[in-house]
């Protein structure tokens, strides 16, 4: 209430009593800023920036972005930051500077994924070949086979029971699923054996 004067205004007759003293307060306008989202390698998605005013906590925008072959699992405050913040989590404050923009990145995790070996038609006796773990964007040697079947000979894998080889034993893969924690199975392939039949007449 009262009147209210701009900085470095002139002004005259503040008070009329003799010696009085009259005392001005100070008025304060939180600061707005806006933070921007950078997606920091993603494959997809978009993110407009949000406004924020200081001293007043706010939810973070849903993340909106995609990497193929990895998870989202927060922002952080530079490109190869650890993560700060989660998705949507409650922030305040992030700058006190009028009108700034504060970037966030975000961070992504490398996806899991499992390949499963089918002996496909192999010998009964064979002990199952353990599902192998690999990461999303790192290459490594499939498991080496260890299924057999009598009268063929193993040539590699293929990705359905009845598909051509698309894999040697102990090749270096990646990259073969990009979902979380799936699972692709690898059927082997078998060749049969050939061998010559020799007659003899006896005369």
């Amino acid at each position: 209430t009262g009147d209210s004067y701009a900085n470095g205004a002139t002004v005259k007759n503040l008070s009329a009593e003799p010696n009085a003293t009259v005392t001005l307060y100070a008025r304060w306008t939180a600061n707005t800023y806006a933070v921007a989202f950078n997606g920091n390698t993603n494959t997809s998605g978009s993110m407009a920036n949000q406004s924020f005013t200081y001293d007043v906590a706010q939810a973070l925008t849903e993340n909106g972005y995609t990497k193929t072959g990895y998870t989202f699992t927060g922002w952080a405050e530079s490109a190869d930051g650890a993560k700060a913040y989660d998705d949507k989590e409650e922030v305040s404050n992030l700058i006190a500077v009028a009108n700034a923009t504060v970037t966030l990145y975000a961070v992504w995790e490398a996806n899991t994924y499992y390949v499963a070996f089918n002996g496909n038609g192999n010998d009964a006796g064979n002990a199952a070949m353990a599902n192998q773990e690999f990461t999303y964007d790192v290459t490594q040697a499939l498991s080496e086979n260890t299924y057999t079947k009598v009268g063929h000979t193993f040539l590699g894998w293929a990705e359905t029971a009845d598909g051509a080889k698309v894999y040697d034993d102990k090749e270096e893969v990646s990259n073969l699923s990009a979902e979380p924690n799936a699972t692709v199975t690898l059927y082997a392939v078998w060749a049969a054996n050939y061998y010559a039949l020799a007659v003899n007449t006896n005369g």
